[in-house]
């Protein structure tokens, strides 16, 4: 049989003695549970070294948490490389607030090429900055290569 002992001090008393509370869980998917889904060999060593005293023990207990995490999540889509420069443009938008910047700039956003790997970043103060700071990134590559972007 298992118990589960719960230690309290009772304070009516002046010797303050300490009152023993059992709680009996007699299956092992309780015992699964509260052990935080361990696996079944590990939970077989434990009776058999005596730790746990299981009335029941199921060794092909199947627990649905534990089947869940084992599902795989399907990958995201994947973007393959881009034919040409300008094709697909990747940005991202940061907050600088632990950093120190001169200008007392707080944000920065980066422009990556996807095919060149070419990766241009802007500092600004405030976020209403970044359409300026896109099309003065849009401006200045398009007039570099001769090229529009496709998609950003």
């Amino acid at each position: 049989m298992n118990v589960m002992t719960v230690v309290t001090i009772d304070e009516n008393n002046n010797n303050n003695k300490i009152a023993y509370s059992s709680y009996l869980f007699k299956f092992y998917d309780v015992w699964h549970d509260k052990l935080c889904h361990v696996n079944c060999n590990s939970m077989q060593m434990w009776i058999n070294h005596e730790l746990l005293k299981i009335m029941i023990f199921e060794k092909n207990h199947k627990c649905t948490i534990c089947i869940e995490s084992k599902f795989t999540k399907p990958s995201f889509q994947t973007i393959e490389k881009s034919s040409g420069p300008l094709d697909l443009i990747h940005s991202y938008i940061g907050n600088l607030k632990f950093v120190q910047m001169r200008g007392e700039k707080k944000y920065h956003i980066t422009f990556i090429d996807n095919c060149t790997r070419y990766c241009y970043t802007y500092l600004f103060r405030s976020k209403d900055e970044t359409l300026k700071m896109l099309k003065h990134y849009k401006n200045k590559v398009e007039n570099k290569l001769n090229k529009k972007i496709k998609v950003i």
